[in-house]
C-alpha cells in the first residue's frame, strides 16, 4: 500500500442517495393521495443543491480535500498573494520555524510579483491555483469563465516557471456543478479547508491566533491569507501568524505543505485522474485481480474481450514489433504480446500490479518485457513504437484527444494502435456508477463518432470502431474495439 495520506475522491456521495430517498419518498406520496405534501421532500433536495456549494467541505459537486484523517500533520495554506507587503514576511518566518506552506496565488498578482513567485518555489513551498483573477462571483457563472480563469492560470505558470500545478481553491470556497469536469481535465485536486479564522482576507484581524488555535485538530488544513489590506498593522499580523505556528508545533504536530503531506511532488502534467486514486485501489487489488477478472460476476466481460483481443492480436502482431502498452495491469495480455513481438514497453500506475507482471516474466522466462511504473503521459521514452495497445484502459482518461496527441508523438508512420474500452450506452451508465460507488472515480465512456473523429483529427486512419456486448435492438454494446493506424 502507498504510504500517501489517503484521501476520498468519489463522484457518488452519501447524499445522492438521501436525494434519491426524498424522489422516492415524493413519488410515494403522490401515490397515496398526499399530493400537497409530496412537495416537501423535493423542496429539500432544492434546498440541498442550493446551500451546497457555500460549505467548502461538502462534496455534493466536486471531490473535495479538507482535512487529513488520521495524521498528525497540519498544512498551513495562504490565500489571496503574493503581496509585496505580506508575501516576503511569510517566507521570513517559515523559513525561520524551517516549515513549508502552501499559497493559492491569485494570477493577475503572481504576473505582477514573478520574483515573489520565484522566491515560495526556490523555498520549497507549494502553490495552489486560486483561479486567474479571484472573482468572488465565479462560480456562480458560466463554466466558459471558470475554465478561462483555471486554464489562464494553468498555462501562466506552465510557460513561465515549468510548473504544472497540482491544487485548486475556488475563491471563497464555493464549488459548482461545473468544477467536476474542469478539474479532471486539468488534473488539478480540489483543496478548500477545515480551519479558519473567518479573517474576511485580512479584513479582520483581531485574535487569529486564538481563533485557529481552538479549531486546531490532527490532519488540519487552515486557511489564512497573505494579501495586505491598507491600514492593516503588518508586525501585529506577524506576531499573530508565529503565535499560530508556534501553538501548532508545541501541541506536536507538523507543519507541512500539500506536497510533503501528499507525497504528490509536480510532475509533467496528465490529464488522468489523479493516479493517486487510481493507483491506490489497484495496489490493494493485486494479488487478487485476476482471479476477479475471470472467476467472478464481472468475468463474462473480461473473457469476451480477452477472446475478442487475442482473435485481433496476431494480425496486428510482428517479431520485428516494438510494442507500447498502456494499463498494462498484471499482464493478462503482456505476455502474449511479447510472444507475439520483438518487444513490450508495459506501462502502468500501480506498483502492486506491476510486480505481479514481473513475477509471471519470470515465471515464464520472458525477458523482452520493458516495465514501466508511471502513467502514460508522464513516462518518457526516445523509443518509438511500431504498435500500441491499450485494453479496459482509457477509460481512467478523461481526455481522449490529449492521449491521441501523444500516440501520434510516440507512434512511426504506418503504425497501428489497438484499444478496447467503454462504450456509451445505458447498460454501460449503470456499470459506471457501480464503478464510481467501488473505485472512487468515474470513468468515461465513449461514443463511436467522439472516438473515430479525435482519430482522424490527430493523423490516424480508422480501420474500424465497433461496440460488442450486450447489444439489443434498443440498446448499444458496452464494450468498443478501436484499431486505427498512423498516418
Amino acid at each position: 500500500m502507498s504510504n500517501r495520506h489517503s484521501f476520498t475522491t468519489s463522484v457518488l456521495r452519501p447524499v445522492y442517495f438521501v436525494m434519491l430517498g426524498l424522489v422516492q419518498l415524493s413519488i410515494v406520496m403522490l401515490i397515496v393521495g398526499l399530493s400537497v405534501s409530496a412537495f416537501i421532500p423535493l423542496l429539500c433536495i432544492v434546498l440541498i443543491v442550493v446551500i451546497a456549494p457555500f460549505f467548502p467541505s461538502w462534496r455534493i459537486y466536486v471531490p473535495v480535500i479538507s482535512r487529513f484523517k488520521n495524521s498528525r500533520d497540519i498544512v498551513l495554506t495562504f490565500d489571496d498573494g503574493p503581496s509585496p507587503e505580506l508575501t516576503p514576511v511569510v517566507l521570513e518566518i517559515l523559513k525561520k520555524y524551517n516549515i513549508r506552506a502552501t499559497f493559492f496565488l491569485t494570477g493577475t498578482l503572481a504576473r505582477r510579483n514573478e520574483y515573489i513567485v520565484s522566491q515560495i518555489i526556490e523555498q520549497g513551498h507549494s502553490i495552489g491555483n486560486h483561479t486567474w483573477s479571484h472573482d468572488v462571483l465565479i462560480m456562480l457563472k458560466s463554466k466558459q469563465k471558470l475554465r478561462y480563469e483555471i486554464e489562464q492560470f494553468q498555462h501562466y505558470f506552465k510557460e513561465r516557471f515549468s510548473l504544472n500545478v497540482r491544487y485548486f481553491r475556488p475563491p471563497v470556497g464555493i464549488t459548482n456543478p461545473f468544477l467536476f469536469s474542469l478539474l479532471a481535465e486539468y488534473n488539478l485536486l480540489c483543496v478548500n479547508f477545515s480551519c479558519r479564522a473567518k479573517d474576511a482576507g485580512n479584513r479582520i484581524r483581531h485574535n487569529l491566533a486564538k481563533k485557529i488555535g481552538k479549531k486546531i485538530k490532527p490532519g488540519a488544513i487552515v486557511l489564512l491569507h497573505d494579501n495586505y489590506i491598507s491600514g492593516m498593522d503588518i508586525q501585529k499580523w506577524i506576531s499573530e501568524l508565529e503565535t499560530i505556528i508556534e501553538n501548532i508545533l508545541q501541541k506536536g504536530y507538523a507543519i507541512r505543505s500539500l506536497h510533503e503531506v501528499m507525497n504528490h511532488p509536480s510532475a509533467p502534467a496528465t490529464n488522468a485522474i489523479p493516479s493517486t486514486v487510481v493507483s491506490d485501489f489497484y495496489d490493494n487489488l493485486a494479488k487478487k485481480y485476476d482471479l476477479e477478472q475471470f472467476e467472478t460476476s464481472i468475468s463474462r466481460i473480461r473473457k469476451y474481450e480477452y477472446n475478442l483481443v487475442s482473435q485481433i492480436l496476431p494480425l496486428v502482431s510482428d517479431k520485428q514489433n516494438n510494442v507500447l502498452e498502456i494499463g498494462a495491469g498484471t499482464g493478462l495480455y503482456t505476455l502474449d504480446l511479447a510472444r507475439l513481438n520483438r518487444t513490450v514497453t508495459a506501462v502502468d500506475v500501480s506498483r502492486n500490479m506491476l510486480d505481479v507482471l514481473e513475477e509471471k516474466t519470470v515465471k515464464h522466462k520472458q525477458s523482452n518485457i520493458e516495465i514501466v511504473h508511471s502513467d502514460i503521459f508522464g513516462f518518457q521514452s526516445a523509443e518509438f513504437y511500431d504498435l500500441a495497445v491499450s485494453f479496459s484502459a482509457i477509460e481512467y482518461i478523461s481526455d481522449f484527444n490529449l492521449l491521441c496527441e501523444d500516440l501520434s508523438r510516440r507512434l512511426k508512420p504506418g503504425s497501428t494502435i489497438l484499444i478496447t474500452t467503454a462504450h456509451k450506452s445505458l447498460f454501460r451508465f449503470f456499470a459506471q456508477i457501480g464503478n464510481a460507488m467501488r473505485q472512487s472515480v468515474w470513468l468515461h465512456a465513449r461514443c463511436k463518432k467522439e472516438v473515430r473523429d479525435t482519430l482522424v483529427s490527430n493523423g490516424f486512419c480508422v480501420d474500424y470502431v465497433e461496440d460488442y456486448l450486450y447489444k439489443t435492438c434498443f440498446t448499444k454494446g458496452i464494450l468498443l474495439a478501436i484499431k486505427a493506424c498512423k498516418k
